[in-house]
């Protein structure tokens, strides 16, 4: 439920700075792997990348996977990361 707050504080405050995409995205990517909240991560994913753009927060999210020791949060992320590309298209 917080990350759909999330998710909707995002859509309505845009643009958003970049301070907010460095302190969001740690936790959001230890929770994308969670079958619970999976899907509510990767919309505020994407309310991110709306918020301020997809290559601040698919840079950061690709950085993060590979710190990240679990690898369903991996393959989340890079799933994300795929489906964006394709939604935002590369600049």
């Amino acid at each position: 439920m917080k990350i759909e707050l999330v998710s909707e504080v995002l859509q309505l405050k845009k643009p958003c700075s970049e301070i907010i995409v460095d302190l969001l995205l740690p936790d959001l990517t230890e929770k994308v792997g969670d079958i619970k909240v999976g899907e509510a991560v990767k919309q505020a994913f994407t309310a991110l990348a709306e918020a301020t753009t997809f290559e601040i927060v698919g840079g950061r999210i690709l950085r993060a996977v590979y710190q990240q020791k679990n690898p369903k949060c991996q393959i989340e992320c890079i799933n994300w990361l795929s489906v964006s590309i394709k939604e935002f298209g590369l600049q």
